[in-house]
């Protein structure tokens, strides 16, 4: 999640946000190339976060779970980085590439592990299905910064989905007591 990162990198942590996909090959916008504009805009975001990007080379189409290829990309990356903590998708998702990431995140997390992995939300009820977390996070501070960074996200239409972040921030907030909250799952705790 974008606002995590913010808060890590303000406590002195080192923050990549990993990009599995962020195009589709082949597609323009505005007579460039997708990947291009979404690798800019993804830039913009993280600049504003504190975070460092990471773009793997995949688009849609072509991020598959099963591939042991990508697998082996992705699990590569994450032994040469040696995090302490992973946030990924819940794995239950309409979204294919949601669903594709989760996926390749988990295989890598029981092949090798060794960080914490938590699952976030995205959309709940339209996109993340069955979520039921464990950890509420109080972003009201920092809840601003998260919605600047969503807006750099411009070809991805941040005016239709922030509102609905915005109403599962209310909603998890009410779950835990405070005005706005983003919720997580923990698979294990890890030292």
């Amino acid at each position: 999640s974008e606002w995590v990162a913010r808060c890590l990198e303000r406590l002195g942590h080192e923050v990549i946000v990993a990009y599995a996909t962020c195009f589709r090959g082949g597609r323009n916008i505005g007579g460039e190339p997708e990947a291009r504009v979404r690798r800019r805009e993804a830039a913009a975001a993280c600049k504003i976060l504190g975070a460092t990007p990471k773009f793997f080379p995949y688009a849609h189409e072509d991020l598959l779970y099963s591939s042991p290829e990508v697998l082996e990309t992705v699990s590569s990356w994450l032994t040469e980085v040696q995090p302490d903590i992973v946030v990924t998708h819940w794995p239950l998702d309409s979204h294919w590439n949601h669903l594709a990431t989760s996926s390749l995140v988990w295989q890598c997390y029981q092949r090798r592990g060794g960080w914490n992995l938590y699952f976030f939300e995205v959309m709940t009820d339209q996109q993340t299905q069955v979520f039921h977390p464990d950890l509420y996070l109080d972003i009201e501070g920092v809840r601003g910064i998260k919605k600047q960074a969503s807006e750099s996200h411009q070809s991805q239409h941040p005016e239709q989905f922030w509102p609905v972040h915005e109403q599962m921030h209310r909603r998890r907030g009410l779950e835990c007591g405070v005005r706005y909250a983003e919720a997580y799952r923990l698979v294990e705790a890890k030292p």
